[in-house]
């Protein structure tokens, strides 16, 4: 059989062969394998559409309760140990988590670190540098606004191998920071290129710091000072709207006399307002019924109440109240008073 004729039989077998296939039902006929988009399966199991307003990104809320199961451990409050010259990150990609806290702390080492934050590809809104001398006494706190997920947040140790540090983000609601009624009434603007100081009293052992613009870039430098020109804890900020992105942040003070410098070091026509309130405060006598003090006993200008005035108390006896004092109730040197709840008078 010549080359011609093996040429002629072949053509009427694969004749015969896609007719056959044209007979056959749809269902049977074989498909093409289609190619595998492993993108597209990664970026739909992320952004589930189950999601909803009792879902968070960092843990599911059970309907009803207040308990949430966390799902991730750098999620769920977990300190992240970040050696010298790497970067770790948290992805947030759902919508209902409005703001996170990144917490920085150390063994008593040095911090150098820089804090991003990321909104999709190659934009970063807030970015800030990071500088602290003892990481275990003075850890920073800090509350970055989320807004138009996804978001990252992206901390880098940008210290020597010698100098590691422990990072912790977290998203759920139950544990971030917000400031006071008193630290939102008391903004004090703050010129492109001008200075304000905040002098701290020593019984206050932390401070809430609110730094925020009417829309407009923020470019500042926080400076925590213990004695002239020694900075305990330094931070450069940017944030391109400091209107939807606020900065917020928890300043440790130690319990000594310490100064909140603001620095406003952008343009003149960039202004930004400024508060600096006392956070926390714990002095010889315990107000109040004894709870802590916290913020909201101060009032707009950050002066203690005066129900909170430290007052020695005398030799004698106890009378009515809470606080310690030359009132009513308390005895003078030696004896009890007549509205004394021990003792003879009582």
């Amino acid at each position: 059989m010549g080359p011609a004729a093996l040429l002629l039989l072949f053509s009427s077998a694969t004749a015969s062969a896609l007719s056959l296939r044209s007979l056959l039902p749809r269902s049977l006929s074989p498909r093409p394998r289609q190619p595998r988009m492993v993108l597209r399966e990664l970026v739909g199991a992320a952004m589930d559409p189950s999601l909803s307003s009792d879902r968070f990104f960092d843990g599911e809320r059970i309907r009803g309760t207040d308990e949430a199961r966390p799902q991730r451990m750098t999620n769920s409050g977990e300190f992240v140990h970040i050696q010298g010259n790497s970067r770790v990150t948290w992805s947030y990609g759902s919508p209902y988590v409005p703001r996170v806290q990144v917490d920085l702390t150390s063994e008593g080492r040095p911090i150098d670190a820089e804090v991003e934050l990321w909104n999709g590809p190659d934009h970063i809104p807030v970015k800030m540098r990071v500088h602290i001398q003892n990481g275990a006494r003075v850890p920073f706190s800090a509350v970055l606004a989320t807004p138009r997920a996804p978001n990252t947040v992206a901390v880098k140790n940008i210290g020597q191998m010698e100098f590691p540090f422990e990072a912790s983000v977290v998203g759920h609601e139950d544990n971030v920071y917000r400031p006071s009624s008193a630290c939102l009434t008391s903004m004090r603007n703050i010129q492109g290129g001008s200075i304000k100081t905040f002098p701290l009293d020593p019984r206050v052992e932390s401070v809430q710091l609110l730094l925020k613009t009417d829309g407009r870039p923020l470019n500042a430098k926080i400076e925590l000072l213990s004695g002239p020109d020694n900075s305990k804890q330094i931070i450069d900020l940017f944030t391109d709207d400091a209107l939807l992105r606020p900065f917020f942040c928890v300043l440790q003070t130690f319990g000594t006399s310490c100064t909140v410098r603001v620095l406003n070091s952008g343009p003149l026509e960039f202004p930004m307002a400024a508060s600096v309130v006392p956070h926390d405060y714990v002095g010889r006598n315990y107000a109040l019924e004894g709870r802590r003090v916290t913020s909201d006993d101060y009032n707009s200008a950050g002066r203690y109440h005066p129900r909170l005035e430290r007052r020695e108390l005398p030799p004698g006896g106890y009378g009515r109240g809470v606080d310690y004092g030359r009132e009513p109730g308390y005895a003078s040197r030696g004896g009890y008073g007549p509205d004394a709840r021990y003792g003879p008078g009582a």
